[in-house]
């Protein structure tokens, strides 16, 4: 409900300005301004005022209603101003076409390509000592509202990879509300079942920051999927080990995990552990989303110690944070697509 008002403000408030550029009244510029103090105005009433049925994580839902006033409003009320103004200020018309046109084509790739086109990326990763060749697929940040086609294909994407184990760093239903949370685990634990998710050494899953405290396990019920509500290691053959972090063990920079008998890989949902003393060969994260959107890939940078890829941490250990499959706030990526991994430690 918040969503639709928020549109309809700026859809009022943006006809309006086109009426008064229009027309010539006075103070037309100043309209411009009121959409834009309008709009602010209206995210930030809806943080603070917002219902206990609205959004679980506020911020979320605001973003979003920002994403569609800059791509959705923004290009329209330029595109219809510039056409009133072609006569009287030509150049000044030119500009606010192109701008407009800009942030549309922006849009359909950061609204309609990037999140949904799937890359599957491989990595290798030399592990000194490993007899055999073990293979990993990283399932990141699904993140989805409503699971259905796209997360069946993420899943079925890491089953292709024909990996010895699957891991998935956190966030896997992000709902706006507790009763659409409560759907969405549902709807994800059958489809977990649904695509038969397993690999011969086991699937492990832990809690990401937008997964409730307590209830996300729920979602793995049944599935066979391993989770960790505690730090806990599975020794799934003996000459391999996995670690898997709580939340606020993954943001935990001062963490200590001791070394284990053959290969060791460490899973968290933040990359921030990786700081501590971590004895491992392998470190997998996900969380930032690979920036999600450029350019705040960069600010992304400061905040976190890796953002996306494959890093060699230290001389012993490296450390894999994956991009993820899907998005935090508005249904957007630009210049950060969603991926699957398949990591080859050999």
């Amino acid at each position: 409900m918040g969503v639709l008002l928020y549109n309809l403000t700026l859809a009022v408030i943006g006809a309006a300005t086109v009426y008064v550029q229009r027309h010539r009244l006075p103070l037309r510029g100043l309209f411009g301004y009121l959409m834009a103090v309008v709009g602010l105005a209206s995210v930030f009433a809806y943080l603070f005022y917002r219902r206990p049925t609205e959004p679980l994580d506020p911020m979320f839902a605001a973003m979003r209603m920002m994403a569609y006033g800059l791509f959705l409003h923004l290009p329209v009320l330029l595109g219809a101003w510039g056409w009133l103004d072609r006569e009287k200020r030509p150049r000044q018309a030119v500009a606010m076409a192109a701008v407009a046109v800009a942030i549309v084509a922006v849009a359909i790739d950061a609204f309609f390509i990037e999140p949904t086109a799937l890359e599957v990326n491989e990595v290798t990763v030399a592990v000194p000592g490993l007899e055999a060749p073990l293979t990993v697929a990283v399932l990141a940040d699904i993140q989805t509202e409503r699971p259905g086609a796209y997360e069946r294909g993420a899943m079925e994407l890491a089953l292709a990879a024909k990996p010895d184990l699957i891991v998935m760093p956190g966030d896997y239903v992000h709902a706006f509300t507790e009763a659409e949370y409560a759907e969405g685990m549902v709807a994800f634990r059958e489809l977990v079942k649904q695509v038969g998710l397993r690999a011969p050494l086991g699937v492990y899953a832990v809690a990401g920051n937008v997964d409730i405290v307590g209830k996300w396990v729920e979602m793995f019920e049944g599935t066979g999927v391993e989770t960790a509500t505690v730090t806990r290691t599975f020794h799934p053959r003996p000459d391999v080990a996995i670690t898997a972090l709580t939340l606020v063990d993954s943001f935990d920079t001062q963490l200590k995990v001791p070394a284990q008998d053959g290969l060791h890989i460490v899973v968290g949902h933040g990359p921030d552990f990786a700081l501590g003393e971590v004895h491992a060969d392998l470190l997998v994260a996900g969380h930032t989303h690979g920036g999600q959107l450029w350019p705040f890939s960069a600010m992304v940078k400061l905040a976190q110690p890796y953002v996306a890829g494959l890093y060699q941490h230290d001389p012993a250990t490296q450390i894999y944070v994956s991009r993820g499959t899907g998005y935090w706030g508005p249904p957007m990526r630009l210049m950060a697509p969603a991926e699957i991994t398949r990591i080859v430690l050999t």
